[in-house]
């Protein structure tokens, strides 16, 4: 089992966090063509359009996953009596519903600080490996070769299930190999060479000469990348401060040479954010267990 666990938009509150000190975020109680509401903020009347940048509203997810999900407005006014924000410009196909979920930024959009966390993931694929757990594979008759799910960069354990759906028993580690250098990864289970077949001899030695049927799925363990976050919903396995840490340090760097920013105020929180990340930086990854297979 991974030890960390967290969510894209978890991650990107605790990198709003760092960089603003706080994070607006909540679910919605209702919305119009031009407005989103929720009333559990607090905010008084017109705080959101007098911020410096001017806030915006992202729905970053919706109860049936369809639109406005993703889209992002500018908040031109806020009313505190009826917890209702209006936006510069009309929603897109559908309106904010009660139960979406949104989140207010000002100078750092949730695309930018996104971008930012796959960049601190990326930073650490030499180094940052992290337990994998497929179940996806199914096993076909008379099939001894199957394509390795992507992510995996080391292999193992494999498991195929019984009748019941239960995995209990791992396959030898000697009965397989990693088929490597294809497009795709394969994994091949041994067979006993027809060739050397001797007769009134029975050849039972090799576990996919009995045991290997279809109609089961594959249980593949082993290591792999941390892959990048594409919706917000995407979990991440890496510690979760090196990376809010690392993306808040990008996202300084990126402003020290901007002529629209304070650079002396970036690069001092740039120095800050850096130092803390490395503490938290995967330092290498150490103990493959045994008979562990290579992928990539």
């Amino acid at each position: 089992m991974t030890l960390f666990s967290t969510t894209a938009i978890d991650l990107i509150g605790r990198t709003h966090r760092i960089l603003m000190k706080d994070w607006k975020a909540g679910t919605c109680t209702g919305g119009g063509a031009s407005t989103f509401a929720d009333t559990a903020r607090t905010e008084p009347d017109d705080y959101f359009q007098n911020t410096v940048p001017v806030s915006k509203v992202t729905i970053w997810s919706t109860t049936d996953g369809a639109a406005p999900q993703g889209q992002t407005r500018t908040i031109s006014d806020w009313v505190n009596s009826t917890g209702t924000g209006t936006v510069s410009a009309a929603w897109t196909t559908a309106n904010p519903a009660s139960g979406d979920k949104y989140a207010i930024t000002t100078e750092y959009a949730l695309a930018e600080i996104l971008q930012a966390l796959n960049d601190a993931i990326e930073a650490v694929k030499g180094s940052g490996l992290i337990e994998k757990i497929d179940t996806s594979v199914p096993t076909i008759d008379s099939v001894y070769e199957y394509d390795i799910p992507t992510g995996f960069t080391h292999i193992h354990t494999v498991t195929m299930s019984t009748s019941d759906g239960v995995y209990n028993e791992p396959i030898p580690p000697n009965m397989y190999i990693v088929l490597r250098g294809l497009a795709v990864p394969r994994l091949k289970f041994l067979l006993y060479p027809s060739g050397n077949l001797a007769p009134d001899v029975e050849h039972s030695g090799l576990w996919a000469d009995t045991k290997l049927a279809g109609g089961y799925t594959l249980r593949i363990e082993g290591f792999g990348y941390q892959a990048t976050l594409v919706n917000y919903t995407d979990l991440c396995a890496l510690d979760p401060m090196y990376v809010s840490y690392q993306a808040a340090a990008l996202l300084h760097a990126r402003r020290i040479t901007r002529i629209d920013t304070e650079p002396q105020g970036h690069q001092a929180q740039y120095q800050i954010c850096q130092a803390v990340a490395n503490d938290y930086k995967p330092k290498g990854f150490k103990g493959f267990p045994p008979d562990v297979k290579r992928v990539l």
